[in-house]
């Protein structure tokens, strides 16, 4: 309890913190200040010559209480989060306009010649999404799940997404449409590869070329 109250004081608003109702002055902080200037910390730890950077998005539940929207930087074996944002786990309403929020903080403080892939698990893919990163001059890598369609984009009929990893040693790579939801539809990359020891094919979207990607990223 001693250590986890003085850290409650530091999300919570002025008048709610310790002390603040007996007089003490207390002062809120705008947590989105800090997520340009957490980037760029996080682009300074970065090895200057490698010029790339990966990001990870993740969205991580505390029971039915809260859902952590987070985007870190992955540096040195650890994810260092820059931008974050709470919301209620059982309200009912979109991630899209705190998503775009928190990308847009991040706007502008990468060197514009650096290659910047950003990572997601299972979950995380929407057309909206692949929109928001294209605009910033990004590249999404997403994680996705098996149980889905795509389609080539010279070819009507969908396939299943394990298509292209069916089997173990199988890999593949190739602009497809994903999805078989017309309203969950995007051009992409679909990397697919099913390596040994592995109960099941990897199978990632991006917007990279075929050649240029590698799920063993």
């Amino acid at each position: 309890m001693t250590l986890r109250a003085p850290r409650r004081d530091w999300y919570r608003d002025a008048k709610d913190k310790r002390g603040a109702k007996r007089g003490r002055k207390r002062r809120s902080l705008e947590v989105t200040l800090c997520f340009a200037p957490l980037l760029c910390w996080g682009v300074a730890g970065t090895d200057p010559t490698c010029r790339q950077l990966a990001l990870a998005m993740d969205a991580s539940t505390l029971g039915q209480r809260f859902t952590l929207l987070s985007i870190s930087v992955v540096v040195r074996g650890c994810a260092l989060p820059v931008a974050w944002r709470g919301v209620e786990a059982t309200r009912a309403g979109a991630w899209r306009p705190h998503g775009e929020a928190l990308f847009g903080a991040l706007q502008g403080r990468v060197p514009a010649d650096w290659s910047v892939r950003v990572l997601a698990d299972r979950g995380w893919y929407a057309r909206w999404l692949l929109t928001t990163m294209q605009a910033l001059g990004w590249q999404p890598f997403w994680r996705i799940n098996r149980p889905g369609h795509y389609r080539l984009p010279t070819s009507a009929p969908c396939r299943p997404l394990t298509q292209g990893g069916s089997r173990v040693g199988q890999r593949w790579a190739g602009q497809v449409i994903g999805f078989a939801t017309p309203a969950r539809q995007l051009p992409c990359t679909l990397l697919a590869r099913w390596d040994a020891g592995y109960r099941a094919p990897g199978l990632v979207l991006t917007d990279l070329p075929p050649t240029a990607g590698d799920v063993a990223w």
